[in-house]
């Protein structure tokens, strides 16, 4: 008998780590939206105007156009319930480029850092192999600066990507790799019209010389600090300055201490450890008692 529960004992410790890391493992899915965005293509700074690849600005048109043929304009925008964000885009002539590198610049302002990337899927279209990358931006303003080692050149090519004319709904074929379920959101086309075009004012503003304009939306963003980032994009209001534009989780908001940040793999595992440690501390009571209650009848 004692060798019978202590068998049904192993077998149910067995099944709550197992319960416990199916339920980590899953962290890192959310609800949220899903939409369709454009992908602007750059291989001038879309913000700065400075080009930075050993081209030069002599090689301008020819940049542009091997930028414009390497990426495709069309994307994918994920918005999680935690105000996450990620961008999937399409790369082009996958078989005459390579070792894929990218920064990120919140705002299109200030020092680049590195990302991580995942390729979400692979595919092919007339000029080759294609392949989808997905990279965690921290606000729909940024900028995205990238580098592929061009085979044909010889050299490796710098060019700068970024979302914009986002929209509500997605249709295409690329893999969502943060939401998992979508939420229902009110539709509110005019409203997401109206941030974009917005948004394409103040990038124009932004790239003349002297970046005064630029400052100057930076500093009216401020009052915006407070904007949810759990809200809909779809569902704000137009006059949204960049801090809290489109109710997605800002470069300016990403400074402040978050009380939405997601759950880490840990944390729950945390969570539900108090659980199981009464449940086997029964058990062994229960194991115990039954040892004792053995030992006197024999």
């Amino acid at each position: 008998m004692i060798k019978t529960l202590f068998g049904k004992t192993k077998q149910l410790c067995v099944l709550s780590l197992v319960c416990l890391s199916l339920m980590a493992g899953k962290v890192d899915a959310e609800r949220g939206y899903i939409y369709s965005c454009a992908i602007q293509r750059d291989y001038r700074h879309p913000v700065s105007g400075q080009v930075e690849d050993s081209g030069g600005e002599k090689s301008f048109e020819i940049g542009q156009g091997m930028v414009e043929g390497s990426v495709y304009g069309s994307g994918m925008l994920e918005q999680g319930s935690s105000g996450r964000l990620n961008l999937t885009f399409r790369m082009s002539l996958a078989d005459f480029s390579g070792n894929y590198q990218f920064w990120i610049q919140p705002g299109g302002t200030g020092a680049f850092q590195a990302v991580d990337y995942s390729i979400t899927n692979t595919g092919s279209d007339t000029n080759g192999t294609t392949k989808d990358v997905s990279i965690a931006i921290p606000d729909v303003n940024t900028v995205i600066r990238g580098s592929m080692y061009v085979e044909p050149m010889g050299r490796a090519v710098i060019f700068y990507l970024s979302p914009a004319s986002i929209q509500e709904g997605y249709a295409g074929d690329m893999t969502p790799t943060l939401v998992t379920e979508k939420e229902a959101g009110e539709p509110a086309s005019d409203a997401v019209t109206a941030v974009n075009q917005q948004r394409t004012s103040e990038r124009q503003k932004s790239a003349t010389p002297g970046l005064s304009s630029e400052k100057e939306n930076k500093s009216s963003s401020a009052s915006h600090l407070s904007q949810s980032p759990t809200t809909s994009l779809t569902s704000q209001k137009s006059n949204r300055k960049k801090g809290g534009k489109m109710g997605l989780m800002t470069s300016l908001d990403q400074k402040q201490p978050s009380e939405n940040l997601p759950a880490s793999k840990g944390s729950i595992m945390i969570y539900y450890l108090p659980t199981v440690t009464i449940l086997l501390g029964a058990l062994f009571l229960y194991i115990k008692k039954k040892r004792k209650s053995h030992d006197k009848t024999n």
